[in-house]
């Protein structure tokens, strides 16, 4: 819902970047910067993916306020926050980017990042949002002191929001979508009932009420015992995440023993190699080299 205006850029200060006017729009070349400096960390993040990350910047470029009919409102970061700025760059790079090749994140990532202090994306509610997405922008919020007293649980919420948009960008930018998983769905919307228990012990009730039926996980409670059926686009994420950051072992254990699962994911695999040239086993191998799988894993199940 975030609309932004984009004018003429300026990127960390208007002394790091020079416009290039022989290209058909404007581009900007950044300044490596000091060694242990943000330049330099925004400098090598558009040197791997070709995203610029913005952090100063002037009001005209992102508006503090959009009405469209829905208002949106961000606060820039403050001034001298420039560890914070680091921080946060990253905490992106390595628990989301670095899970993936250089080339499909750079294939993949939006053309530009804005680090902001916070943002809010609806008037409807007093809460703040992680991030806001428009045309290949994000705006990531959460650049502030209070970044120092984050819980675990609190930068996992961030993560999964900013990877469930990198997701989604190129879910739904692909032409082609995974047919036979999605149609290898479980027919239904809900589960009554995650009370289930694993005669192995090996996973939680509700992991594998899931699991028997083809899912990572649930949506969200709806209400009462009530679970509800992930989206299409957090089902495929769910499943993309799994094949590319469990180990051998784990694989190896959902596959042999989740029929559902296995039956599901040996659908997805040819996807994700062939369409969107996310090469399965080399990014496994990236996340887990201590259990890599081996080129002819899949073929065994």
């Amino acid at each position: 819902l975030l609309l932004l205006a984009v004018c003429s850029l300026s990127a960390c200060s208007e002394d790091d970047i020079t416009a290039d006017e022989t290209m058909g729009e404007p581009a900007y070349v950044l300044s490596p910067g000091e060694p242990g400096s943000v330049e330099e960390l925004i400098y090598e993040f558009y040197e791997r993916y070709g995203t610029y990350v913005y952090y100063e910047f002037d009001d005209v470029h992102l508006r503090y306020e959009w009405t469209s009919p829905w208002s949106v409102y961000y606060v820039p970061v403050q001034p001298d926050s420039e560890e914070y700025v680091k921080r946060m760059l990253t905490f992106l790079q390595e628990n989301i980017f670095d899970n993936y090749t250089d080339d499909f994140v750079k294939r993949s990532l939006v053309y530009e990042i804005y680090l902001v202090d916070s943002c809010k994306t609806a008037t409807y509610t007093s809460s703040y949002s992680d991030i806001a997405v428009s045309d290949h922008k994000y705006v990531i919020a959460n650049v502030r002191p209070e970044m120092e007293d984050f819980t675990e649980e609190r930068w996992n919420e961030i993560r999964n929001a900013v990877f469930n948009q990198f997701v989604l960008g190129f879910y739904n930018a692909a032409p082609i979508k995974p047919t036979e998983f999605i149609a290898s769905r479980e027919e239904g919307s809900f589960i009554d009932d995650d009370d289930q228990e694993d005669p192995l012990g090996e996973y939680s009730n509700m992991d594998y009420s899931w699991h028997l039926i083809g899912f990572m996980g649930p949506k969200v409670m709806a209400w009462g015992p009530t679970m509800l059926y992930p989206d299409i686009e957090v089902d495929f994420a769910d499943y993309l995440t799994m094949l590319t950051t469990s180990t051998k072992t784990e694989l190896t254990n959902l596959l042999t023993r989740f029929e559902r699962v296995r039956e599901r994911a040996l659908a997805l695999v040819p996807y994700l190699n062939n369409t969107l040239n996310l090469n399965v086993v080399e990014t496994q191998n990236k996340n887990c080299p201590e259990d890599p799988i081996s080129e002819n894993f899949f073929s065994q199940f």
